[in-house]
């Protein structure tokens, strides 16, 4: 542990005792990359005050002692949620009914147990623009997608200036428009995602509904810095889970598709085009592809697509996919 930075460190610039933003981290068998992320949390320099809420879905390898250690060096900054059996597994909802209480900022901060922050003004830059931006809940800004080979992309760079982004192209980008370790929101969203999860129990993935939500009705604030890595592909993440899990896979793709009808309806339709050309996306890029079955990519086509994709776009995309495949094979890059 790097005990460089003491509590007396991180409050002294804060002018005031009432915490602004409540940092949330939800932990579930990180032991191998927790430290790095409470050290992007410990490392920021803020005038007001921060809480830092972690909670470990009862994992197996030794995370709760890694976050109880630092507990005991950061009394008064890290509050944990230690939880003895999981919650996620049950369907539970972990940050409205577990973490949501024991918030007492004004804004919520994102960061999973996985990624981490590598701007240490990240949060007082971000609170900054939000305050200019009034009338948006949300904001987010580019992230280092980190592969584990060590090879770097960046993830929602929309230009090198401050914006603001309208609801269809939110709904339009689908849950990686925004990545998670980047967003920071009023924390009357949470009201909002309590009345959406009443009216609709049990809605798979909570990453689109979170950034579609918030950014009603006047859109979602974005700010150029890159302030954040996302780990790609590693052990026990949902895009590795994507890769290698087909069963998981199409049962998150029919969910992305069931979170645009019941967005569709929860907007009162307002964005009923943008819905629909989420679902066009959402076609090309699983409705042609090899790594789902062909029943899938079949029901795929014939529950969502319309009428404009006729049999020649279909023979076409598959085609086309089929050709891409065999390039990959015959130059050696993996599938």
């Amino acid at each position: 542990m790097n005990q460089a930075i003491s509590e007396s460190d991180i409050t002294c610039h804060w002018q005031s005792k009432d915490i602004l933003v409540s940092v949330i981290c939800t932990c579930y068998n990180h032991s191998k990359f927790i430290e790095q992320t409470i050290q992007g949390f410990l490392i920021q320099k803020t005038d007001f005050p921060f809480e830092i809420i972690i909670h470990d879905d009862a994992s197996t390898d030794g995370s709760a002692l890694i976050l109880t250690d630092y507990q005991c060096k950061y009394p008064n900054l890290i509050k944990l949620i230690l939880q003895k059996d999981n919650k996620y597994s049950k369907g539970e909802m972990i940050l409205l009914d577990y973490i949501a209480p024991e918030c007492h900022g004004n804004f919520i901060a994102i960061c999973e147990g996985d990624d981490y922050w590598i701007d240490e003004r990240k949060l007082q830059k971000q609170i900054n623009v939000m305050k200019n931006f009034k009338d948006c809940l949300i904001s987010f800004h580019p992230t280092i997608g980190l592969r584990n080979g060590g090879q770097e992309k960046i993830i929602a760079y929309h230009g090198e200036k401050e914006k603001v982004i309208p609801v269809g192209d939110v709904i339009c980008g689908g849950g990686g428009y925004m990545p998670t370790a980047s967003i920071v929101f009023h924390q009357s969203i949470l009201t909002h995602l309590s009345e959406f999860y009443h009216r609709y129990p049990n809605p798979p993935i909570g990453d689109v509904i979170l950034q579609v939500i918030g950014s009603l009705p006047n859109g979602a604030v974005y700010f150029p810095d890159k302030a954040s890595v996302y780990r790609i592909f590693a052990n026990g993440s949902w895009s590795l889970r994507m890769q290698t899990d087909r069963t998981f896979a199409e049962n998150n793709v029919l969910g992305l598709f069931r979170i645009n009808r019941i967005l569709d309806e929860y907007s009162n339709f307002r964005y009923t085009k943008q819905i629909m050309q989420s679902n066009l996306l959402l076609l090309d890029a699983y409705a042609f592809n090899p790594y789902f079955s062909k029943f899938f990519r079949e029901k795929l086509l014939r529950d969502y697509s319309s009428k404009k994709i006729g049999k020649f776009y279909v023979f076409y995309k598959n085609l086309r996919n089929r050709l891409r495949m065999c390039i990959k094979q015959i130059l050696g890059y993996a599938t």
